[in-house]
């Protein structure tokens, strides 16, 4: 009776506790298995951001996934980009007010794009700034071809609207409405429409190449505006 009694209090204090437990200030204890749940981080693909996410007044944009706005830092895509010129971010300073440098986007996907930004001194003018301290008040997207194929060179871009590299004039006029600005080709087709925001202070512009499909996007900050 004895080894019995012994043999039944130890298989009692053996019992793992319900998991409803609670700690002695009354609140559940954290549980390490595996299927704890928690917020799934951002993979950075267009898969997870929208187009109706971003804003033409202000200017915002998504390059592989990230949100950008203007005006924003070089460091905000030094990472993303290498040069098509000799450029020292340090030494090479903007007195005045602009300096475009050609860049390529490697995109994530593998894929990559010419663009040319164009940077600003935040400053006084008096005062030299150096590209890496620069704001972006400018950036031109063109794959360099023209006849794009979004099939075989796709870069992960998102902008206002989600009109993309290859979609006709009807479509961005449908997205966006009566051009702020227009410019025809000698055939009566059209060649370039922008559209302004904010009093001018942000603008969008589109190229079309001969078969009225976008060739050429343009965004653009405006930081001497109203």
């Amino acid at each position: 009776m004895l080894v019995l009694i012994l043999v039944l209090s130890f298989a009692g204090c053996g019992k793992k506790p319900s998991s409803d437990s609670t700690t002695g200030d009354g609140t559940t204890p954290i549980s390490d298995s595996g299927d704890k749940t928690t917020d799934a981080p951002d993979n950075g693909t267009s898969s997870d951001v929208s187009a109706e996410d971003l804003s033409v007044d202000p200017l915002s944009f998504y390059m592989d996934g990230k949100k950008m706005s203007f005006p924003f830092d070089w460091t905000d895509i030094e990472d993303m980009v290498t040069y098509n010129e000799t450029v020292n971010l340090d030494e090479d300073l903007l007195q005045r007010h602009l300096r475009s440098v050609g860049l390529t986007w490697e995109s994530q996907n593998g894929q990559k794009l010419y663009m040319v930004v164009g940077f600003y001194n935040p400053e006084k003018i008096e005062t030299p700034c150096s590209i890496r301290n620069a704001k972006a008040m400018s950036i031109v997207l063109n794959p360099g071809t023209d006849k794009f194929n979004a099939e075989t060179n796709s870069v992960d871009l998102v902008i206002p609207h989600g009109i993309y590299f290859g979609d006709s004039v009807d479509k961005v006029l449908e997205a966006y409405g009566e051009p702020s600005y227009q410019r025809e080709n000698d055939d009566g087709s059209i060649g370039y429409v922008s559209y302004s925001f904010d009093s001018r202070r942000y603008t969008v512009g589109f190229e079309f190449d001969s078969e009225g499909k976008v060739l050429r996007i343009d965004l653009e900050f405006d930081p001497s505006a109203p």
